[in-house]
C-alpha cells in the first residue's frame, strides 16, 4: 500500500484540502470493508448450492433493518 497521509479528525479540520484528505480516508475504509463483506456473500453463495435458498427475503430484510437502526443510533438521518 502506498504511503497515505493520516487525516485530521473532523473537529480539527481547519481547510478543504484537510476535510478532504479525511474523507478520502473514510472512501478507502469503506472500499475495503465491502469488498470485505463480498468475500463473506461469495462463501454464503459456495456454501448455499441450491440456486433457490440464496436470495432469502426474510435474511434481507433484517440485514436493512440492523443497518437502519445502526445508522439512526449513530445519527444519520433515514
Amino acid at each position: 500500500m502506498k504511503n497515505e497521509i493520516m487525516s485530521k479528525p473532523a473537529h480539527e479540520c481547519q481547510t478543504m484540502t484537510d476535510v478532504r484528505l479525511g474523507v478520502d480516508e473514510i472512501d478507502r475504509q469503506l472500499v475495503a470493508l465491502i469488498a470485505k463483506r463480498q468475500t463473506y456473500m461469495a462463501a454464503a453463495a459456495r456454501i448455499k448450492t441450491d440456486r433457490n435458498t440464496v436470495h432469502d427475503s426474510a435474511r434481507i430484510e433484517d440485514v436493512v433493518a440492523k443497518v437502519v437502526a445502526s445508522a439512526k443510533e449513530h445519527g444519520l438521518s433515514i
